[in-house]
């Protein structure tokens, strides 16, 4: 038995779930769920991550997405990560973060934001900057 990926155990339990709703002997309920797990894993296609719902988003993405909002002039996440780090490791918290060097605000949130409340509002976490 290969290691299944994960969209791969989603799919062998929603199987599951169907067998255990509909099954009510015993024996056939195992002797499918067995043949359950082996067409997922010789089964090639994984309509989960075809769907895109395999692939949430991390807590690392949500932060950066949540940071587009507010910052500006970036090309690249790398460039907002680099922004909200520089945010982050600002000397003086009670700072708006139109204060700190090259960051760049958008002009609607423009002077609305201490780096605290920033880091606040985006979700920021510790190890953000070395989280991948």
């Amino acid at each position: 038995m290969s290691k299944l990926t994960k969209t791969q155990e989603i799919k062998l339990m929603i199987i599951e779930n169907f067998i255990e709703h509909y099954t009510t002997n015993d024996d056939e309920r195992d002797a499918m769920k067995m043949e359950a797990l082996t067409y997922v894993e010789e089964d090639h296609v994984d309509e989960i991550a075809q769907s895109g719902m395999g692939t949430l988003p991390t807590e690392r993405q949500k932060v950066i997405e949540r940071a587009s909002h507010y910052l500006s002039g970036c090309d690249s996440d790398e460039e907002l990560v680099d922004m909200i780090t520089a945010i982050a490791k600002h000397s003086d918290e009670a700072d708006m973060i139109d204060q700190v060097e090259d960051v760049i605000v958008w002009e609607k949130v423009e002077w609305e934001y201490t780096c605290s409340d920033f880091l606040d509002e985006i979700g920021y976490y510790e190890g953000f900057e070395n989280d991948n």
